[in-house]
């Protein structure tokens, strides 16, 4: 009996060997595929590489006028309220919102369109033209911008944190994005806030237009004074200038951000950007300027309260 079974168990033993030999081999060749070798570059044999898996194919290049394209628009649509965040006040939300988009969109392009005749761009009918489709192209930029703002306050209920939170000199692009803005916005909108307001309340009129152009254009100045000194603070410029928030300087500069500054840019910005972007998309013409201008003062009068 002993002698029946003895085939039967050494042939057992020999099948058991040789499993446990070939997985032994396969493990140790797909390490040596895994890991650089202390041996050199030792190339692996055809048996070696039939028993290791295949990589998987690398990701296709991105296009390259594509891509920044399709990456800009990337999650646009995602209105996904925060975890953390209570409901949402939605008349809070939409009087927010609605204010951006006037000061913001309308402002935009009615500062293009206001200051560019401040500077004499929109003498002739082939400037005024030239002029018209520069304001709505950066109309549509600042609303591409006003729609990742809106997007932002309604997922985490504020704007986009201010640049300073961060390393001043590190974040280029987001510093040209805010100061760029400011500059359309603030500069070119205070001088194009003054020109548009005062013709819209019949203060600026055929006999005393150069006069209103000096006062647009100052204050354009006096703008750009400030955004300069924005600037230089942001990139620690002069530091002993606003280093003590406690000083006379930095006092008059908080009251005149305030008041002189909300009152040129909310108030006289809100109806001048209604007075300039309804011109801008044809729906101001002289026929129907009786129309416009009683909403673009309704509009001022809402901003000052």
């Amino acid at each position: 009996m002993c002698s029946s079974l003895l085939p039967f168990i050494l042939s057992s033993f020999l099948h058991l060997s040789l499993s446990l030999l070939l997985a032994n081999l396969k493990s140790s060749c797909l390490a040596s595929l895994s890991y650089p070798s202390s041996c050199g570059n030792i190339k692996a044999s055809p048996f070696i590489m039939a028993l290791a898996p295949l990589p998987p194919p690398p990701p296709p290049p991105p296009k390259p006028f594509i891509h920044p394209i399709t990456h800009a628009f990337h999650g646009c649509f995602n209105f996904r309220r925060h975890p953390t965040k209570p409901p949402v006040n939605r008349l809070a939300y939409t009087r927010v919102i609605l204010a951006k988009l006037l000061l913001e969109v309308c402002g935009a392009s009615g500062a293009i369109w206001g200051s560019s005749e401040i500077f004499f761009l929109r003498d002739t009918p082939l400037g005024n033209e030239i002029v018209r489709i520069v304001a709505m192209f950066v109309g549509v930029i600042f609303f591409y911008r006003f729609w990742w703002h809106a997007k932002h306050y309604y997922q985490h209920d504020q704007d986009f944190p201010p640049l300073k939170e961060h390393h001043r000199r590190k974040w280029k692009l987001p510093f040209l994005q805010v100061f760029a803005s400011k500059l359309v916005l603030e500069v070119l909108g205070g001088a194009g806030a003054i020109w548009g307001c005062s013709e819209a309340v019949t203060l600026r009129n055929a006999t005393n237009k150069f006069s209103w152009r000096v006062a647009a254009a100052a204050v354009g100045y006096v703008f750009f004074i400030r955004w300069v000194f924005q600037v230089f603070a942001y990139c620690l410029c002069f530091a002993g200038l606003w280093s003590n928030p406690a000083s006379f300087r930095m006092t008059l500069a908080r009251w005149y951000d305030a008041f002189v500054s909300k009152l040129v840019l909310e108030v006289f910005g809100a109806a001048g950007a209604v007075w300039g972007f309804s011109e801008i998309v044809f729906l101001r013409t002289p026929d129907t300027v009786y129309i416009w201008r009683p909403i673009a003062i309704a509009i001022g009068v809402v901003f000052t309260l």
